[in-house]
């Protein structure tokens, strides 16, 4: 979701990637999404090309 952000050619996405998206990052609760989007528990970063999230079973002597 954020790859444009940081992989684009683009003058224009660094520029908004550095002024707006640090400066929102300072504002409640912006630094919890935007961690969250970082860490893949907002959006499943895998649907779009079918992978599941692996149910393991449980653990043996604790």
């Amino acid at each position: 979701m954020l790859t444009p952000f940081y992989q684009s050619d683009s003058t224009v996405m660094p520029f908004v990637r550095d002024r707006l998206v640090a400066s929102v990052a300072k504002i409640p609760p912006a630094p919890n999404i935007l961690a969250s989007m970082v860490a893949g528990t907002v959006v499943d970063p895998f649907r779009r090309i079918g992978i599941k999230k692996a149910h393991w079973p449980p653990r043996c002597g604790g």
